[in-house]
């Protein structure tokens, strides 16, 4: 198994090192204004990378904010503070959000 790892990391910086000197060379002759001294690079992990990267935006662009309340319930007694949470922690509901205030305001104990 550690042979394969080797060759394949081998393979991977030889053709990665070939191929981006290949097409920086080349394609700096097809668009020179445009590429300056950039290098063109090239590597096997790149492709997929790009690939999560552009997946990853598109769901950022495609977030469709929405409002949302939460409750902070705190107790004290005898100078001891003790804060309350639930799992949920957002309410999409303002009415649900309400209700929930108003029982908490019913039974404060």
């Amino acid at each position: 198994m550690n042979d394969a790892v080797n060759v394949r990391r081998e393979l991977d910086l030889r053709i990665g090192a070939a191929f981006t000197r290949f097409q920086t060379l080349r394609l700096k002759k097809v668009f020179p204004d445009i590429l300056g001294n950039q290098l063109i690079s090239y590597g096997s992990c790149q492709f997929p990378t790009l690939g999560f990267v552009v997946e990853r935006y598109k769901q950022v662009q495609a977030f469709i904010p929405e409002p949302f309340w939460k409750l902070k319930v705190t107790h004290k007694k005898d100078a001891v503070v003790t804060e309350f949470s639930w799992k949920r922690g957002r309410l999409f509901d303002h009415t649900a959000c309400l209700v929930l205030y108003q029982m908490c305001l019913e039974e404060p104990t």
